[in-house]
């Protein structure tokens, strides 16, 4: 089966991971996969993840400097892409990418599939939400990565007979015990951008009257960088917060960590939370309707959404109590065992399948 997946860039995120590793596994067989990004990457793993599994890569819009050049660029050379190469199925990965491959995929009467990864991302203009929506409703079938993702959808319209639920795959974890050191160590992986929670978790930081001593570790980059180094200077917290950039190697990360953070205001199935708990961190994160999903009384602690001093409560919780961490992190390490590989493979596989089943026998 040939097939175009396309998607805004592949710099470092848990959706472009899980792209990547999608193509690594279906290309050339069962699917001969062509990538279409929008923009080039800021940095070259995933680029280089590509030439090394010989998928071939297309930037649509190299060199636009405005969005609104970007995007008619983008559509105007994946219509060129898509009668060149003819695919049989068009997978747009994301929101921004389905609003450029579903009309294209329609023109060329192309069956296409939209993957759709977010539950109502606060980060997202409602505009754009609103158009990725008007999209969904013209796709082949839409595939969600978790029940969240596909209540709301199904609220936006989409029919359930064209819903796909795909969970999120990861390879096995090996369990590991927490790092001796002197004090307790929290992770936080999560691009700094809006949206991830940052500043929640800095409100919640000043607040935290911990006995034991403990520190916060936030893997990413992103445009609030400068931003919040300076809030962290303003608290009071710069001998407790410490900004690592990119982190390449995610399972040594955990290991040097006591627990998982993630206060997002809004997530459909976080592949931070997933990674740190088949690691066997205890989770901490957010009360909203993805984390549920994933963080139970037996793998972690919701701290209230929007709720500084409660989570601030919810970390003291994980900081003082050792043996708290040991049982929730092995609860976390057995309830992540679901996000199979395999599994998510042989699903967005069956998804493509069935789309282009479906548009042939119409």
């Amino acid at each position: 089966m040939r097939a175009v997946f396309v998607i805004t860039s592949l710099d470092r995120g848990g959706s472009e991971g899980q792209l990547v590793q999608l193509l690594a596994r279906i290309h050339p067989e069962p699917v001969a996969a062509t990538l279409a990004t929008v923009v080039t990457a800021r940095d070259g793993l995933h680029t280089a993840s590509l030439r090394e599994f010989g998928v071939p890569h297309v930037v649509l819009a190299r060199d636009c400097r405005s969005s609104a050049q970007r995007w008619t660029t983008a559509a105007i050379r994946l219509d060129r892409l898509v009668r060149k190469l003819r695919p049989e199925v068009v997978y747009a990965w994301g929101e921004y990418p389905s609003l450029a491959a579903v009309p294209v995929a329609r023109l060329r009467r192309i069956p296409v599939v939209v993957a759709r990864h977010n539950s109502g991302n606060a980060s997202i203009a409602p505009w754009l939400a609103r158009a990725a929506r008007r999209a969904d409703a013209h796709a082949g079938l839409v595939t969600v990565n978790s029940r969240t993702a596909l209540d709301a959808a199904a609220r936006h319209g989409v029919a359930r007979q064209r819903l796909r639920l795909v969970l999120n795959g990861h390879d096995a974890g090996s369990w590991s015990p927490s790092p001796l050191a002197d004090e307790v160590r929290l992770g936080y992986v999560a691009g700094l951008r809006p949206g991830k929670g940052h500043m929640q978790l800095l409100d919640a930081l000043v607040q935290v009257r911990a006995r034991e001593a403990w520190r916060v570790d936030l893997a990413g980059t992103g445009p609030l960088l400068e931003e919040l180094r300076a809030e962290v200077d303003e608290r009071g917290l710069a001998g407790r917060v410490r900004f690592l950039g990119m982190v390449d190697d995610i399972p040594d990360f955990w290991r040097k960590h006591d627990a998982c953070v993630l206060l997002s205001p809004s997530e459909s199935s976080s592949n931070a939370l997933i990674e740190a708990g088949l690691a066997g961190r205890p989770l901490v994160a957010s009360d909203v309707a993805g984390n549920r999903e994933l963080v139970a009384p037996t793998s972690g602690i919701l701290a209230p959404a929007g709720d500084a001093q409660g989570t601030a409560r919810s970390l003291e919780a994980i900081i003082d109590d050792a043996p708290l961490r040991e049982r929730l992190g092995r609860g976390a390490a057995r309830a992540m065992r679901r996000f199979d590989m395999d599994r998510m493979v042989a699903g967005h596989v069956a998804a493509l399948a069935d789309c282009r089943r479906a548009a042939t026998t119409r």
